[in-house]
């Protein structure tokens, strides 16, 4: 899975003209952002298209799907930074908004990864900052950040969005019933942490495949680059002082 995935992704990219690079500002132009979010939620788009097949229902309320396909909005992420990540994200949701029989399940779904998605910036956002920056640790604080903010989310509006008549809601008597509400609440926080917790680490993996593949430049490797410039500027002034 991973070398596939790895593979369709580095020959799209190589279809397009375009490298696995992260550049600041007027450098990363419009027409590679555009190709990025393309790439990414196409490749997101399909695998969910095929979710029936690359999908497992949650043992505890199998009306929850486990799904890989948020691994490359992921990934996007990961590689080009917020703007591919989410944008790509809301490319999903359209398509999924067109061609999808729930779209409430669509919406659900996106509010999910969305959150996941800015878990993840603040975490990496909050972690670069430590001169002790590592990838390893990078995961496991981008997973944390991820879960906690997607549980933090989903689960106090799935307990006020379940509860209402469609389309926004299903008609659960989640109030009116405490043993349900009960399974409710301890499904959705084991179901938004189990799917954080193999998403990001996943996409990590395909991360670092394509950053040996095409470059290092990538946008959650940043703190990186930034230490060892800062670490060479430093080891060039202690040669130079008297």
């Amino acid at each position: 899975m991973k070398i596939e995935l790895t593979n369709l992704i580095v020959g799209m990219l190589n279809l397009a003209g375009y490298q696995t690079t992260y550049t600041f500002g007027s450098e990363f132009s419009r027409s590679r952002r555009i190709a990025a979010i393309a790439i990414f939620a196409a490749v997101a788009a399909v695998i969910r298209i095929q979710s029936k097949a690359l999908s497992l229902p949650f043992p505890l309320m199998p009306a929850l799907k486990l799904e890989v396909w948020e691994v490359p909005v992921t990934l996007g992420l990961l590689l080009y930074g917020p703007t591919v990540g989410f944008s790509s994200g809301v490319v999903v949701l359209a398509i999924g908004l067109m061609i999808a029989s729930n779209p409430t399940g669509q919406v659900y779904n996106f509010i999910a990864y969305s959150s996941m998605l800015l878990g993840i910036l603040v975490a990496n956002r909050l972690y670069s900052r430590s001169s002790r920056f590592s990838m390893k640790s990078s995961v496991l604080t981008s997973t944390i950040g991820g879960a906690l903010v997607r549980v933090g989310v989903m689960v106090p509006l799935m307990l006020v969005l379940l509860p209402q008549s469609p389309p926004v809601g299903f008609n659960l008597p989640l109030w009116s019933n405490p043993a349900l509400l009960q399974s409710w609440v301890v499904a959705l926080v084991l179901f938004n942490s189990l799917v954080a917790a193999y998403t990001v680490p996943i996409a990590y993996i395909l991360e670092e495949a394509l950053a040996r593949r095409l470059t290092p430049s990538t946008w959650v490797r940043l703190p990186l680059i930034r230490l060892g410039g800062l670490q060479g500027r430093e080891a060039k002034d202690s040669t130079t002082k008297p």
